[in-house]
């Protein structure tokens, strides 16, 4: 999940916060089972890092 550009630092500490919980519900683990899908939270600076580092790798196997 992504938000809008220019999110402050608290509504960011808020989804990050929420999103969190969510994914540690006993309602969300039987989605993933049901789905056959694993965990994979990240928070927003975890995603930031990851994206940053994806563009790099795909700007470097693309040349």
């Amino acid at each position: 999940m992504m938000g809008p550009k220019g999110m402050t630092k608290e509504e960011m500490t808020w989804w990050n916060r929420e999103l969190k919980a969510m994914t540690e519900t006993k309602e969300w683990k039987a989605i993933l089972r049901k789905n056959h899908m694993s965990e994979f939270y990240k928070d927003s600076q975890q995603t930031k890092e990851f994206l940053t580092n994806q563009q790099k790798f795909y700007e470097t196997i693309m040349k």
